[in-house]
């Protein structure tokens, strides 16, 4: 096994414990952190932009929750938050929460028929800050998990014109 895999298998089998082993309806990805080697920033604005994903990135293992209720644990900072799948999220700033808030916030807003939360536990071996798209991970992520646990591939919403 490369030292890449063991990290990747100690931050998911350190997720997995602090989902307490209830792991019914868990899912798990990887989401790769990503060098922008030209380009950085244009494609926000339909420019174009050559990327490469790299080895390290961030763990997910996630469960579906009977409430509206989201909560994401950091496995590496022991850092969590917790909060409402709502429309009506306020944004905190200066912080790794709001890219959670805030995916959670647009996917209220754009389909508001979504009900289902979600335990999230993460681990990232991705330095923050190091212009490695940390913060573009964990929008994926949280996304990826919110969509998948409400079916939204399935579901037959659209977002509202």
């Amino acid at each position: 096994m490369t030292a890449e895999a063991r990290v990747k298998s100690e931050l998911f089998s350190r997720c997995h414990a602090a989902l307490s082993g209830n792991a019914a309806g868990a899912i798990s990805l990887f989401v790769p952190g990503r060098i922008e080697f030209l380009g950085k920033h244009t494609d926000y604005a339909g420019g174009r932009s050559l990327v490469c994903a790299i080895e390290r990135g961030i763990c997910f293992v996630a469960r579906p929750r009977r409430d509206r209720q989201i909560t994401l644990h950091d496995v590496v900072s022991h850092q969590s938050v917790s909060f409402e799948f709502s429309p009506a999220l306020e944004i905190p700033s200066g912080s790794w929460k709001t890219y959670p808030i805030t995916t959670a916030r647009r996917l209220a807003r754009n389909f508001p028929a979504l009900r289902t939360g979600a335990d999230i536990a993460f681990g990232s071996d991705l330095p923050r800050a190091a212009g490695l798209s940390s913060s573009s991970a964990l929008v994926t992520g949280c996304y990826v998990i919110l969509s998948r646990l409400n079916q939204l591939d399935n579901s037959g919403l659209s977002t509202p014109e």
